[in-house]
């Protein structure tokens, strides 16, 4: 699949030794998100592939400035769905390569509001991004870096999208299998 390497040994060793702890403890889903988050955050943490349609009216209402504390990520899939498929109903912790499959693939984003991402389960439907610089929208924790480079996408994006006559937007079955119990044990 050549999914790059996103955990290390040493960080494996940690999140194993959390997933035997948390067999004894009754840790809540957010917690052990927070300490998955922690430990795997860095600049490809929480990719964002697309963006809502009111997000993106959003900031471009603002001329492609970010507005502030009105745009977030939010991911396609709960942080609470990844954490129940690697922390849940198991015996044993996911192998290293599991962790990786299961961590890269639930991990990501699209840029949306706050509202849309408070007020539903559900993502909105989502302009998708074409191939772009990996180095745009990078992580800084929980936040993401937005500069002249993510404008200017950001502004292409909104002229190519409202100018193609068959536009189309996503929603969440474009991109994950309609069986998300696939990694389950």
């Amino acid at each position: 699949m050549g999914i790059p390497k996103r955990i290390t040994p040493e960080k494996y060793k940690i999140l194993k030794s959390l997933f035997e702890e948390s067999l004894i403890e009754n840790y809540k889903n957010a917690h052990l998100a927070r300490c998955v988050g922690t430990l795997m955050s860095r600049g490809d943490h929480w990719p964002v592939i697309g963006i809502s349609e009111k997000a993106l009216q959003c900031i471009k209402d603002a001329d492609y400035l970010k507005p502030k504390k009105t745009i977030q990520r939010g991911h396609l899939i709960s942080r609470s769905e990844s954490i129940n498929l690697l922390f849940r109903n198991r015996k044993e912790f996911v192998s290293i390569n599991e962790f990786e499959e299961i961590y890269t693939f639930y991990d990501k984003t699209i840029l949306m509001t706050n509202d849309e991402n408070k007020k539903t389960k559900t993502p909105p439907e989502f302009i998708k991004f074409p191939p772009h610089d990996p180095k745009i929208f990078l992580s800084n924790y929980i936040g993401f870096a937005y500069g002249k480079r993510e404008m200017l996408f950001l502004k292409e994006l909104h002229e190519n999208f409202y100018s193609d006559p068959k536009r189309k937007l996503h929603s969440i079955l474009d991109i994950f299998p309609k069986n998300l119990d696939s990694h389950k044990k």
